[in-house]
């Protein structure tokens, strides 16, 4: 794993994602790679948060960074948001999800929010609020 900032340790980095972790808090930032094929960017995203599931026994809050993600998940990908979302809210551990200004991706993240990490989870689309929340 990399060193970084005083804290910061990169735990996965890929093509379209980084994982970082920031004390007691996983920073995970997706984005849209036009070389991949979306079967294959999903598939790969689904690889990836089985890696990052146990991080939240380990940690305190998640910041999930898609502001350059595509605007909205398809299924296979969205059943991997839920994952996630399920992982670290089962452990009361907070999720602050950060969006771009997209009104159908806004949409999408809130209804995931609503239905598995209702009372852990918020969106933002201002990555210093979603830190605030995350702790």
């Amino acid at each position: 794993m990399e060193l970084l900032a005083s804290e910061e340790v990169v735990f996965a980095e890929g093509v379209n994602h980084r994982v970082v972790l920031d004390g007691t808090i996983v920073r995970m930032r997706v984005w849209k790679a036009p070389q991949i094929p979306s079967d294959d960017a999903a598939a790969d995203f689904a690889l990836l948060v089985e890696r990052v599931i146990p991080l939240a026994a380990q940690t305190s809050a998640l910041v999930l960074d898609v502001i350059d993600a595509p605007p909205v998940a398809g299924p296979k990908t969205q059943a991997a948001f839920e994952s996630l979302l399920v992982a670290f809210a089962s452990r009361y551990k907070r999720v602050g999800i950060v969006t771009a200004g997209h009104g159908l991706q806004q949409l999408q993240m809130r209804r995931l929010v609503s239905e598995r990490a209702p009372r852990h989870g918020a969106v933002f689309t201002d990555a210093a609020e979603a830190a605030r929340f995350a702790g």
